[in-house]
């Protein structure tokens, strides 16, 4: 205060090195007026009395908001990588239940991260903002788990011919999300692409609740997402104070609501959770006390490893499909082997035949069936593995050759 050039008595310097003391900055109004009579004087004291604990609690946020933002570039897609990394190691590793239980904690982590991110109080506390600092990174890492276990699900349950939109929709997303970072940083973006991530896993996680591929399940599980977004936004909405935003996210979940069940009812969307472990073509298949002996073309490593099979037959010879099926435990559902052929002619894919055989659930290596059929033609040939609505789960491409019997 001397050095300050104030006119202050031994009393008052005292008192004020006790209030510093007692880690307080509040002076009385009177001794304000007498410590120093010019207003840059008064100020100079103010900034002078500092609690030690502040000035340090300053100087740690403002190292640690320089620091995050110096290596924001990298810790952002790492977070995203991460999340999906940690993901898709779970998903190999856990239960389904399990699986289900991370998500529903990544989603409530998620939210309460945007809503933190859009928070504009009047007075910011020490601990908003060190939640505003971490955030960004939590939101990042919980989208990316969300995404992939969605990417996951989808990828592993129908054939990608058929469900790429959606399996292309979810790739795209985890890609921009940090390529345009500033653009989904921004709140409506964010809440579009949460309940995205939660209309997928609804809809998963009621068909494995109610043991059912049906389409009213689908629709039970769109309508849970609903609920669950509709709570998301009320506290998104009330800690960020977008109220002047409420109109255009509840705009986006009902676009996202529409195109899914859009999706779903075009066949677009794979029959979840169901999911094609093994398929091929083979000359002959018999079975014995559960074993199930296949005799199929002698290939090389790299035939196998590409797309499509080469069937070797005399004419009129058997063809057989197989196939195995994961589903849940206690789910039981009837699964079609669609054979087609491939007309020169129109360039269409016709049927020839559609056969139907029941699948139980509960076998991790999935449930086994074939269909054989006889009297094919030379050319291109598929069988479509579907649902009884037509949901595909997977495709086997193959060609037959005749040769001299």
């Amino acid at each position: 205060l001397r050095s300050a050039g104030c006119a202050t008595t031994f009393v008052q310097r005292a008192y004020i090195l006790i209030l510093l003391r007692l880690g307080t900055c509040v002076l009385p109004f009177g001794m304000l007026h007498s410590v120093t009579p010019g207003l840059h004087r008064r100020r100079a004291i103010l900034q002078t009395i500092m609690l030690p604990a502040k000035l340090k609690e300053t100087t740690t946020y403002k190292k640690i908001r320089a620091f995050t933002e110096r290596y924001e570039r990298f810790f952002m897609p790492g977070m995203l990588l991460g999340g999906t990394a940690i993901d898709a190691l779970q998903f190999k590793l856990l239960s389904t239940e399990s699986t289900f239980i991370f998500a529903g904690s990544y989603a409530v982590i998620c939210v309460a991260s945007i809503a933190v991110m859009a928070a504009q109080p009047a007075q910011e506390t020490r601990l908003l903002r060190y939640a505003k600092v971490i955030a960004p990174f939590l939101q990042q890492f919980t989208i990316g788990a969300l995404l992939s276990t969605s990417l996951l699900f989808y990828w592993f349950s129908g054939a990608l011919s058929v469900s790429w939109p959606v399996v292309g929709v979810v790739a795209v997303l985890m890609v921009f999300n940090e390529v345009l970072r500033d653009f989904f940083m921004k709140p409506v973006v964010q809440c579009t692409v949460l309940y995205f991530a939660l209309f997928s896993l609804s809809a998963t996680l009621a068909a494995y609740t109610l043991n059912s591929i049906s389409p009213w399940t689908f629709v039970a599980g769109g309508v849970t997402s609903l609920l669950v977004m509709a709570a998301a936004l009320v506290v998104i909405i009330r800690i960020g104070s977008l109220e002047r935003l409420r109109g255009v996210m509840w705009l986006t979940v009902a676009i996202i609501f529409a195109l899914m069940n859009t999706a779903y009812f075009l066949n677009v969307i794979p029959p979840i959770p169901l999911s094609l472990r093994d398929a091929g073509m083979y000359h002959d298949i018999t079975t014995a006390n559960g074993a199930y002996t296949l005799v199929g073309e002698d290939e090389s490593l790299i035939n196998k490893l590409l797309p499509g099979q080469t069937v070797h037959i005399a004419a009129g010879s058997p063809v057989y499909a197989y196939t195995s099926i994961f589903a849940p435990s206690d789910m039981s559902t009837v699964m079609v082997h669609r054979w087609q052929y491939y007309d020169d002619e129109t360039r269409n894919w016709m049927t020839a035949s559609a056969l139907s055989f029941s699948i139980h659930g509960g076998r991790s290596d999935g449930y086994r069936g074939y269909s054989v059929k006889r009297s094919l033609t030379e050319g291109k040939w598929r069988v479509s593995v579907e649902t009884p609505r037509g949901q595909v789960l997977g495709r086997i491409p193959f060609t037959v050759d005749f040769i001299a019997p």
